[in-house]
């Protein structure tokens, strides 16, 4: 009973964060999309975004939970801000870049040919605009969540949608 409890509290608590990324996720693949040509393949679609945001829901509990997260519990909160967003887009730079290659190893089974077509990825607009959406994503989210550490749930809900 007591797991189940927990499973729970777990899932209610991922709730706002899996919706929060999946819309990010939305607004990201529609840009992406309008700087595709219309023949251009785009790599993700609807399913693989709503996989992405259950599986960063849970990732960030798992990550919040490690003590080394809230590295700057009693300076002001842009040390614990700029902290977080150092670490969780050097992971989401790495899980994309990873993501990428792993895409394109799957239409050429070829490794050498992956990373060079990755390489050439890399200095595109469209790949930069990913990357700054999910870095400014990732700071809002961490934001309000730093607010909502320190202020507390209900506090941050009242201030935002009132009662």
């Amino acid at each position: 009973m007591r797991i189940l409890q927990q499973l729970r509290k777990e899932a209610i608590h991922t709730i706002p964060a899996v919706i929060y990324f999946w819309v990010a996720f939305v607004l990201i693949f529609f840009t992406s999309g309008l700087m595709c040509k219309p023949s251009g393949f785009r790599y993700f679609t609807y399913l693989s975004i709503t996989i992405s945001a259950l599986v960063i829901g849970k990732i960030l509990i798992i990550v919040n939970a490690m003590p080394f997260i809230n590295l700057f519990p009693q300076k002001p909160l842009i040390y614990n801000i700029i902290w977080k967003s150092i670490i969780y887009n050097f992971f989401i730079f790495l899980f994309w870049n990873i993501d990428n290659i792993l895409h394109l190893y799957s239409q050429s089974h070829d490794w050498i040919i992956a990373y060079q077509f990755h390489l050439a990825e890399l200095g595109t607009p469209e790949f930069w605009t990913c990357e700054l959406w999910l870095l400014i994503v990732f700071l809002i989210f961490i934001v309000f969540s730093e607010l909502a550490r320190v202020m507390g749930r209900d506090k941050l809900r009242q201030m935002i949608v009132g009662y």
